[in-house]
């Protein structure tokens, strides 16, 4: 008979889904996104091989045609939302090369083609089921840019917004679940078709993100939200980060393998995929800034002395067109007694794994359930290692545990205190607690740390050296300090870092001649604003904390831009700071410990449970 081919190497694809309700065009999102994506082009990878398409929507779906050679869009409106449908299929998802001309165009009248609409309705669901008609012979990335709550159509939400009723009870997990499995099944869909859905959200006060981020979770996306976007406060953080997603090494049409040896088996996964199998994740596009964790089981003894392996094998095809393999093999010693294994840990990912499992619980269960499971698996650590010294199990007034987990509890602490999890507090919308979890969840090690415990940095107190390179090109940092207010100084300035934004907390005895050099004579912006670090004066010292800025936006995992917001003290937006004050009390809401009481509430766990023995 004759023999199957496999199917050639899928081109660098991307599929464009703009919102154009009333919403989109009167904050500015779309005009910011389209500009972004214009000036990308250029730079997208693959080359010659490389493939866009467009549609718009708002109560009904527009389709773009962009026959090659033509610098003329023509545009097709689907009505039917019950039962979507593409208008040319063949002019929809084209050769950007071939077909230039008539994407220049498209781009160039996007935003004022729409300027005067006051359609307020989304219907999001069609849309997704019409981009994936035109991109499933192909595959690729589907770029939704999305404003308003998806009102028409199939996945049209109802507005379930922030209801704390339900809060402490066992239907609290409901808010944070998806209201429609239409999202779920069209993840599924796109997975099989090699779709991966990345999503630009910025519906306020309520997306329901719970719902739409299951397209991005299933197909290996990332979701990205800026609520109430407005252009001075959110435009750069766009701009910048949705650049990043194109430009950016994508591996295409990806599976991920994991093998053990005997004796190991893979008992679950943690991350942004769809599982083909028991060991084999669907990955349609993914990148460098993704990362995923799986739990290992062991289901036998295993001979002290020996050796057992562990192997992760990336199946992908490059933006060229190259079909790659890449393998990491990892051998593991398999080592007599328990207190070995405990001097190997790493504790840094330790914290970030014990933190991912407690975000995903808390998408099925109550915060305050995540929170203690997350905290029992540290505390059952601890036990274990204080029976294994048994002068330290008998001196009741000190808490034992390896060096190498010695900052485990505070940043077990932070994760309880964090927007994923922390609760008994309305400081957190369920959409910027969903975006947080999804964050977790598809963030490398680094990534994560740097979210639950800021770097706070005494700007006052900088070296002259610090904001420039130094001998080795490595930029020289500012003091650290700890993460609580009895640290910070009303005569000080303090940068706070948290890998997603800055904050510059100007105290009220801070010295003027500070603010003037780095502000000039017209003072802080307004707390609400993006500043712009570049507009800063020319001196020493502005060049200093440009330095600095320059160093954590380029040090910014996941391409994450982080704004830069500008706070005195006593103002409002002073609020943005005291939940970063991790080790404070007051920080993570009514009922949150202080670093100091946490531990000691470990060490009476870990004691009672020893003494139970």
């Amino acid at each position: 008979g004759e023999v199957s081919r496999p199917p050639p190497p899928m081109p660098p694809t991307y599929f464009f889904a703009f919102d154009v309700s009333a919403n989109a065009v009167s904050s500015g999102f779309l005009m910011k996104a389209v500009d972004t994506v214009k000036e990308t082009l250029d730079e997208l990878p693959g080359g010659e091989r490389t493939h866009v398409g467009f549609l718009t929507y708002d109560n009904a779906i527009h389709f773009y045609g962009l026959k090659p050679g033509s610098v003329t869009p023509q545009m097709m409106v689907v009505a039917e939302l019950d039962d979507p449908f593409c208008p040319a299929p063949e002019d929809l998802l084209v050769n950007l090369g071939d077909s230039r001309g008539a994407v220049n165009a498209l781009l160039d009248i996007l935003p004022s083609a729409f300027a005067a609409t006051s359609q307020v309705d989304s219907c999001m669901g069609p849309a997704v089921q019409a981009a994936y008609m035109a991109m499933n012979h192909i595959g690729g990335k589907l770029m939704m840019f999305q404003c308003t709550l998806p009102s028409l159509g199939q996945g049209r939400l109802l507005n379930r917004g922030d209801d704390h009723r339900n809060a402490g009870t066992d239907k609290e997990h409901l808010g944070r679940a998806p209201a429609d499995p239409f999202f779920k099944k069209m993840a599924a869909e796109c997975s099989r078709q090699q779709i991966c859905v990345d999503i630009f959200a910025t519906a306020s006060p309520y997306g329901d993100l719970a719902s739409l981020s299951t397209l991005c979770r299933y197909t290996g996306g990332q979701l990205y939200h800026y609520p109430g976007f407005r252009p001075e406060r959110d435009g750069l953080k766009l701009r910048n980060e949705l650049r990043h997603n194109l430009t950016r090494f994508t591996a295409w049409e990806a599976v991920c393998r994991v093998r053990c040896s005997k004796g190991f088996r893979v008992s679950s996964f943690n991350g942004h995929f769809f599982v083909r199998s028991m060991d084999l994740l669907a990955l349609p596009a993914t990148n460098a800034d993704a990362a995923y964790a799986v739990q290992i089981a062991h289901d036998e003894q295993l001979p002290t002395g020996s050796v057992s392996y562990l192997q992760c094998a990336l199946l992908y095809t490059t933006a060229d067109g190259e079909r790659r393999i890449r393998v990491h093999t990892m051998s593991v010693p398999v080592v007599p007694d328990i207190a070995q294994m405990f001097r190997s840990i790493d504790g840094g990912a330790m914290s970030a794994f014990l933190t991912r499992l407690a975000v995903e619980r808390a998408l099925t269960a109550r915060l305050q359930d995540a929170r203690e499971t997350m905290q029992l698996k540290l505390s059952q650590s601890m036990r274990e290692f204080r029976l294994l010294n048994t002068s330290a199990a008998r001196a009741f007034n000190c808490l034992i545990f390896p060096d190498r987990m010695r900052l485990v509890p505070l940043f077990t602490l932070c994760a309880a205190k964090s927007a994923a999890l922390r609760g008994q507090t309305r400081d957190v919308s369920v959409d910027e607690r969903i975006r947080s979890i999804y964050e977790i969840m598809s963030a490398p090690t680094e990534a994560i740390l740097r979210r639950l415990y800021p770097a706070m940095y005494a700007l006052h107190a900088m070296p002259p050296e610090a904001g420039f390179p130094n001998e080795a090109g490595a930029v020289v940092m500012p003091p650290r300090t700890v993460m609580a207010g009895d640290r910070v100084d009303a005569r000080g300035a303090y940068l706070v870092d948290d890998g997603r934004q800055c904050l510059l907390w100007l105290g009220k005895m801070l010295d003027h001649g500070f603010v003037n050099a780095v502000f000039g004579a017209q003072g802080p912006p307004k707390p609400d604003v993006d500043f712009e670090p570049t507009l800063m004066q020319g001196n020493q010292l502005s060049k200093q904390v440009c330095g600095v800025i320059g160093e954590i936006r380029r040090r910014a995992a996941n391409g994450c831009h982080c704004t830069l917001t500008v706070i005195k003290q006593g103002d409002p937006s002073e609020a943005l700071l005291f939940p970063l004050l991790v080790e404070d009390r007051g920080a993570g809401g009514a009922g949150a410990m202080s670093y100091a009481d946490f531990l000691i509430l470990l060490h009476r766990q870990v004691a009672q449970a020893g003494g139970s023995r």
